[in-house]
C-alpha cells in the first residue's frame, strides 16, 4: 500500500485551499474539532454510566480496568433475568 509522505500531504493541503476558500477550511476543521470532543464527552459519559451501574450493582471498581467493570456488569444484569 503507498504511504502519503509530506510532499504530497503538501500538495494536498494546497489542492484544498485552491478548490475551497481558505474561511471555509477553518469552518470545517472547527466543525470537525467540535465532532471529535463532542464525541470524546459522550464516550466519557458512557464510562460514568457504566460505573454508576457497577456501583448500584455493588461491583468493586477499584484497581480494575473499564472492560472488567464492563463484563461484571453484564454478567450481574444477565444473572438477574
Amino acid at each position: 500500500m503507498a504511504q502519503i509522505g509530506p510532499l504530497e500531504l503538501a500538495l494536498i493541503v494546497l489542492i484544498l485551499v485552491i478548490i475551497f476558500r481558505p474561511k471555509t477550511i477553518t469552518d470545517i476543521a472547527r466543525s470537525l474539532g467540535n465532532l471529535v470532543r463532542e464525541y470524546r464527552r459522550a464516550a466519557g459519559q458512557d464510562n460514568e454510566d457504566i460505573l454508576k451501574a457497577a456501583h448500584i450493582l455493588g461491583i468493586e471498581t477499584d484497581g480494575k480496568d473499564l472492560e472488567t467493570v464492563k463484563e461484571e456488569v453484564r454478567k450481574r444484569l444477565k444473572s438477574s433475568l
